[in-house]
This record gives structure tokens, C-alpha cells and sequence, in this order.
């Protein structure tokens, strides 16, 4: 995969690494041995699917509102340098009007229940 690019930007070096066939014959020419790896990563993408498959419990998912004290939280340790989200709204300004921000928060949430996004742009999702 990698064989490309390194002969392309004169950084080639030829492996001396060595591969064996499946019955323990070293292989000494580079196109058998690219074969093989052809051969083996064939082998590892074709398994046969598991019979047993594991049964995962679900997960439990707090459903209930965040809190005021959630929301400053979460926004206090917001990262500066992390691009702005969908909502366009850079970290550093959020945290400058933490209490805005919460208080927006709970306005939309009372206004149009847990259900629904408030943007802010003023649209509601």
C-alpha cells in the first residue's frame, strides 16, 4: 500500500524483512512476498462470520434536563483552540458569558421543552 508514494518520493528502500510461506519456506523474491501479504490480509478479510454473536445490554441514558450547575460546568471546561461547532459560536465567547449562556439554556428549555433545539439564531428546531 505504502510502496507508492515511497517510490514516488524517491524514499524507496527495499525491505529486508522476511516472509515465510504458509508452510515455512522463506520467501526471497519481492513479488512472492508481496503475494503472500496479498494472500494473507485476503485470508484475514474472508473469516467466517462468528457463531455466536455477544448480546450487549443497552445502556443507560440520562434523559432528565441538564441543570444550571451542568451547563457552567460543561462550558467552563470547553477548549479555546477547538474550532467553532454548527452553531458558529467560538468557546472563548461562551465562556466570557457564562451566565448567559446558561440562562439561554434554561429559557429554551422551558420555553420549548427538552425535546427541541433552541439556535442562537432565534430558530427552533
Amino acid at each position: 500500500m505504502y510502496d507508492i508514494p515511497r517510490k514516488i518520493s524517491g524514499n524507496h528502500q527495499q525491505s529486508n524483512k522476511l516472509v515465510k510461506y504458509r508452510n515455512g519456506i522463506l520467501l526471497t523474491i519481492h513479488e512472492e512476498q508481496i503475494n503472500r501479504w496479498k494472500e494473507h490480509f485476503e485470508q484475514l478479510r474472508n473469516q467466517p462470520e462468528p457463531k455466536i454473536i455477544p448480546v450487549i445490554p443497552a445502556a443507560h441514558i440520562d434523559t432528565e434536563p441538564l441543570t444550571s450547575g451542568e451547563i457552567s460546568k460543561t462550558i467552563r471546561l470547553l477548549n479555546n483552540t477547538k474550532t467553532v461547532g454548527a452553531d458558529g459560536i467560538p468557546a472563548g465567547i461562551l465562556k466570557a458569558g457564562v451566565n448567559t449562556s446558561v440562562g439561554s439554556y434554561e429559557y429554551c428549555q422551558n420555553a420549548y421543552g427538552k425535546r427541541r433545539k433552541c439556535h442562537g439564531n432565534g430558530k427552533v428546531t
